[in-house]
């Protein structure tokens, strides 16, 4: 049975909105000293693999 597109669209709003909140949270840590410059990078390369994700998941939506 396939996925319906509003499940994937939700999905990908979902993972949306968690990668962005880490993101700023991860700048706020780091302006507040509680987090390296080598910390900050890698969270930002998981925000870039969530992208990633969402991008994935929108095509999947989108050839459904």
């Amino acid at each position: 049975m396939p996925i319906p597109d509003d499940l994937h669209i939700q999905e990908a709003a979902t993972l949306e909105r968690k990668a962005f909140a880490a993101m700023e949270s991860g700048h706020l840590a780091f302006r507040q000293g509680k987090i390296s410059a080598m910390e900050l990078f890698l969270l930002a390369d998981k925000w870039e693999l969530a992208e990633e994700a969402l991008r994935c998941l929108e095509k999947t939506a989108q050839s459904s």
